[in-house]
């Protein structure tokens, strides 16, 4: 304060004096973040290092140091927005495009709380189809030699199912096998010439994932005709043909001489020879002997027939022999 001149006249005389506030400027930042995780989706793993983003934002504050009031200035910043970010690709690593292939970009606030983000990455994986074959032939073959005798008859029922691979985990996860059809059907055997079989139907089989193939043989019998133009089975036993017939019986029918004895008494006189009857001489030729005819494993019943009527013939033979005989012995009783 400036000197001043005072008198005995002068009267009082106020003066003031102001004190400003005195105060602290205090320098405030502030810095918003947002961070950005890459998960796996599956297991929640952490699949690649976070992306975090901040924003600073700077203001003073200033205290009154009578009052203890304090002021500030704005919030201003250099950048106030979080960049886009492109979420990195880990296809190498077996993922699958992430959820969220870009995160966009975000303008913010002082004061805005830090944000958290995450983008998920699921497993990437390799599906294949397998598949099984399962086989039944049915073979049609001559019983006696084992040979094939008519083009087999291939049945195939296909088992499919799915493969996928895991590409993070290397682990394979399989569907249930299906089938094109429920297995093999019935099948009718074919008719051969000169074959026959016992087996008319191959049945039907229900076919499984686990079972092995299979080969169904069916035999067949040659056949051959007999006399009425059937078809029979071949048999190797060998049986009179039915069409052989024995040959007919020669019967010589000229009486035979034969010298009479005469009494010693009468030796002197010259008498007529007497022609004594004898029964006929009787010739039968041997029945002829059957040539064997090969048959298949049926068995033909014998013929009885012809049996019976040689067995007639050699029986009439006697009888006409027994007969001439006891008439010449009656006429020599009657001569004498």
């Amino acid at each position: 304060m400036a000197a001043a001149l005072t008198t005995a006249e002068s009267t009082d005389i106020d003066v003031n004096v102001f004190y400003d506030h005195a105060v602290t400027v205090t320098p405030e930042t502030e810095t918003v973040t947002r961070t950005i995780n890459y998960l796996d989706r599956a297991t929640g793993a952490v699949v690649s290092p976070a992306k975090v983003q901040t924003v600073t934002f700077n203001r003073t504050a200033t205290t009154d140091q009578v009052t203890d009031v304090t002021t500030y200035t704005d919030w201003t910043g250099t950048d106030t927005t979080f960049a886009a970010v492109t979420s990195p690709d880990l296809s190498a690593d077996g993922y699958t495009t992430a959820s969220d292939v870009i995160t966009l970009a975000q303008t913010v606030t002082a004061g805005e709380p830090d944000t958290t983000l995450t983008v998920y990455y699921g497993h990437a994986t390799t599906t294949t189809t397998e598949s099984k074959t399962i086989t039944r032939t049915i073979k049609y073959v001559d019983a006696a030699t084992g040979t094939e005798i008519s083009d087999p008859n291939v049945q195939t029922v296909t088992f499919t199912r799915n493969a996928t691979l895991d590409n993070v985990t290397k682990t394979t996860t399989y569907t249930d096998w299906t089938s094109d059809h429920a297995g093999f059907d019935a099948t009718t055997s074919p008719e051969i010439t000169g074959y026959t079989t016992n087996t008319a139907t191959t049945p039907a089989q229900t076919a499984t994932i686990d079972m092995p193939n299979s080969t169904v043989i069916v035999d067949y019998d040659a056949t051959v005709p007999d006399t009425d133009n059937n078809s029979l089975p071949e048999s190797t036993t060998p049986v009179a043909s039915a069409s052989a017939e024995p040959e007919s019986t020669a019967v010589s029918t000229q009486p035979i001489a034969q010298p009479v004895a005469t009494p010693a008494a009468q030796s002197t006189a010259v008498s007529e020879p007497v022609i004594a009857e004898v029964a006929p001489e009787i010739q039968v030729a041997p029945a002829a002997v059957a040539k064997p005819v090969a048959k298949a494993a049926t068995t033909k019943l014998p013929q009885t027939d012809n049996a019976k009527d040689g067995e007639l013939v050699s029986l009439g033979v006697v009888t006409l022999m027994s007969l001439f005989g006891l008439a010449g012995v009656l006429k020599r009783r009657q001569t004498k």
